[in-house]
């Protein structure tokens, strides 16, 4: 269903909602965009057409939280499980280390009580073990920090006057 097609329409955002006709279960990066078609708990389709937030802000349907189509239809937003790491190290400052190198290279980040959640890639587990971190394999719903300058724009990601720099995934000795 696009954009200009006759069908169910979801418009408006109703914050939490504890009673809904059907849920909706969407992946982090699916409950970031504005525009989509899905497929409700119920089977029907429906195309999800919320107001854009402004440029540079992010909008990001949370788990639980209500959808308004016509006819006073209520949807809920679900969080789908996906594949995650979860990442635990020896200590709160282990653990910052690893949080740091994972926003150097701007993965997404759910911080939780003592260990942190990222998105499954081989890439940065490697790097999360040769920090010394353990990491673990999970599936469950995502909901990663938005960042502190996320209302600010894009924020563009330089190490200083252009110049390439390679990072070490040693640990201090």
């Amino acid at each position: 269903m696009g954009e200009g097609e006759e069908g169910l329409r979801l418009t408006v955002r109703l914050g939490a909602v504890s009673d809904a006709a059907a849920e909706l279960w969407l992946d982090w990066e699916s409950r970031r965009r504005t525009r989509m078609a899905v497929t409700l708990s119920d089977g029907r389709s429906a195309w999800v057409q919320l107001e854009r937030p402004l440029a540079g802000q992010v909008s990001v349907l949370a788990d639980g939280e209500g959808l308004a189509g016509p006819g006073g239809l209520v949807v809920r937003v679900r969080a789908q499980p996906e594949p995650l790491w979860e990442v635990r190290a020896d200590g709160p400052d282990a653990l910052a280390r690893c949080a740091y190198h994972l926003g150097n290279r701007h993965a997404h980040v759910e911080v939780g009580e003592g260990c942190l959640r990222t998105p499954a890639d081989p890439v940065m587990r490697a790097m999360l073990e040769q920090l010394g971190a353990a990491v673990t394999a999970v599936e469950a719903p995502f909901s990663p920090e938005v960042g502190a300058y996320a209302h600010q724009g894009d924020h563009v990601h330089r190490h200083g006057h252009g110049v390439a720099r390679i990072h070490s995934f040693t640990r201090p000795r």
